[in-house]
């Protein structure tokens, strides 16, 4: 697994700054927070600079769960919005694509995180709909959640399953 040094991070970061005055960023890494090695990287190379950094990302919030740490460090290297793939609110769901986070767990994590980060971190998540073991019920069920705001994230999208019987196919 690649993980880039604070000296490359630091650079790059120093560098679009002193070219184009760059101080917010969208991470394109898939899972920002996917080890404490590479936040503590990030966190050094962002406080070597002399300017503070905001940036946007995708986080797994099952390694926020595992790792709570990560939570105030986040904030603290300018993370403004966190990305997640929740994906789906019902459990037996989430479980068949490889999301392994007990609904509730993760409930009490977003309220968590919305307690910790306020209004200075917005929190988002994209919901597919037609995942293996869904029905029109626990569809119902978790869409209401999602629009009475008992699950706590400032937005959400939401897109159909779709399979393609050819590959060469893309989705849009």
């Amino acid at each position: 697994k690649y993980i880039r040094s604070e000296e490359s991070i630091y650079r790059e970061l120093k560098n679009n700054y002193d070219l184009f005055g760059t101080t917010r960023y969208f991470m394109m890494c898939d899972t920002v927070n996917e080890s404490m090695d590479k936040l503590r990287a990030m966190e050094r190379a962002i406080n070597r600079l002399d300017f503070p950094i905001e940036w946007v990302g995708y986080l797994r919030l099952e390694l926020l769960h595992s790792h709570p740490e990560q939570i105030s460090l986040l904030r603290d290297i300018g993370i403004k919005y966190a990305h997640f793939g929740i994906e789906t609110l019902n459990y037996e769901s989430a479980k068949a694509v490889g999301k392994g986070i007990p609904t509730d767990r993760l409930l009490r994590l977003l309220e968590k995180l919305k307690e910790t980060w306020g209004h200075e971190v917005g929190l988002h998540s994209g919901f597919i709909v037609g995942l293996p073991h869904e029905t029109p019920e626990t569809l119902d069920h978790w869409c209401r959640m999602l629009m009475s705001g008992d699950v706590k994230l400032d937005s959400w999208i939401m897109k159909g399953l779709k399979i393609y019987k050819n590959t060469t196919e893309v989705a849009t």
